[in-house]
């Protein structure tokens, strides 16, 4: 993950002022759907995986404590967290399950 995100920052310094304002505009677009308490912070899969899916496929709801509960007692969620599952094919796994959790709270699925 390290790798990753030094490699994400290496890329950042090449972004335009737009790019940045875009990135700028979704991260708070993304912060101000989260109603959840701090605790649901700590598990960075869970909300890694919200933030994908609200960028993916324009998920436009509000993301609440009930569906962070049940996202994170869902057994096949949590096959995908165990250690060393920093994987795409994990991430991938993950993020659908998350998407099929959170589609039946889902107005506007684009």
């Amino acid at each position: 993950m390290k790798d990753l995100i030094d490699d994400f920052a290496e890329l950042s310094f090449s972004f335009s002022k737009g790019d940045l304002k875009e990135y700028q505009r979704s991260l708070g677009t993304f912060i101000d759907s989260l109603n959840i308490s701090k605790k649901y912070f700590k598990h960075i899969s869970l909300v890694e995986g919200i933030f994908v899916l609200r960028e993916k496929i324009n998920l436009k709801i509000e993301i609440t404590d009930e569906m962070c509960e049940m996202i994170l007692k869902d057994k096949r969620f949590q096959s995908t967290t165990g250690g060393g599952t920093i994987s795409i094919t994990n991430m991938n796994k993950r993020w659908k399950v998350i998407y099929e959790l959170l589609s039946e709270y889902a107005d506007s699925v684009e």
